[in-house]
């Protein structure tokens, strides 16, 4: 994750290092995701690639947002 003030960018993949199936890939998703911290807010959106052939979805949005209180 790359923050910069109150903006962060990132970048996740998931995999599956076991590959139980003869067809299974290592490499199964990919996620983007941005986000804006405006204390006590947090806001973001992310992306997921599927890489998988099983259930082939062109690939999903995610919205957040997250309230933090305080201690």
């Amino acid at each position: 994750v790359f923050i910069f003030e109150a903006i962060n960018f990132g970048i996740t993949a998931v995999t599956n290092p076991l590959k139980k199936n003869k067809n299974g890939k290592f490499l199964t998703g990919i996620n983007l995701f941005t986000g804006m911290d405006i204390a006590p807010l947090k806001f973001g959106i992310s992306y997921d690639f599927n890489t998988t052939n099983i259930m082939p979805t062109g690939g999903v949005y995610e919205l957040s947002l997250i309230y933090q209180f305080e201690n």
